[in-house]
């Protein structure tokens, strides 16, 4: 079931390309975080975000499965990513406009993001019995960690929904009103 999934990035790829986050200047241009349109949009759109997955886990369309954290594993990925980023002028929200406009350095992007992919693939299984895993900590979503569930996880994803979408909707204001 790959249509809610589909639906979901639709919606959130909407959001980002009202915000005009999509050039790569948005981020880079050296505005305040205040004033960029970056904020905003992905607020709105985490915010629009959790509302329709939890109302689609709500409906038993999609099922949630979360992963055990792993810390050595996320802080090396967020180095890995943050390097390409940098390199690319890319992220993977704004990589899939770059392919649609066939541009050179998203399509390198890509090919050089499959050859690392398979080449990380090939190497992993050698990284699990080395200290250089770390530790892997068993995790779950929020509402069953504060005691949550049914109803009440529902209405806390649909609050914190609300608090990001109407923080988007303050931060775009305020941006409003200092640029008057």
């Amino acid at each position: 079931m790959m249509l809610p999934a589909l639906l979901v990035g639709l919606v959130f790829g909407a959001v980002m390309q009202a915000g005009l986050t999509w050039r790569c200047d948005c981020a880079l241009d050296g505005t305040p975080w205040r004033q960029s349109a970056l904020p905003r949009a992905l607020l709105m759109a985490v915010g629009v975000g959790v509302i329709l997955i939890y109302s689609a886990h709500a409906l038993g369309i999609v099922q949630f499965h979360v992963k055990p954290f792993y810390p050595v594993g996320i802080a090396l990925g967020g180095v890995v990513f943050g390097i390409g980023v940098a390199i690319l002028g890319f992220c993977p929200g704004t990589l899939p406009i770059g392919l649609a406009e066939f541009r050179g350095d998203a399509i390198a992007g890509v090919v050089g993001g499959v050859v690392a992919g398979t080449i990380f693939t090939a190497i992993a299984g050698g990284f699990a019995g080395s200290v250089w895993h770390g530790p892997t900590i068993a995790w779950q979503r929020l509402g069953p960690t504060l005691g949550l569930g049914g109803g009440a996880e529902l209405v806390l994803a649909y609050a914190i929904g609300v608090v990001l979408i109407l923080a988007a909707v303050r931060i775009g204001r305020r941006s409003a009103l200092t640029r008057r």
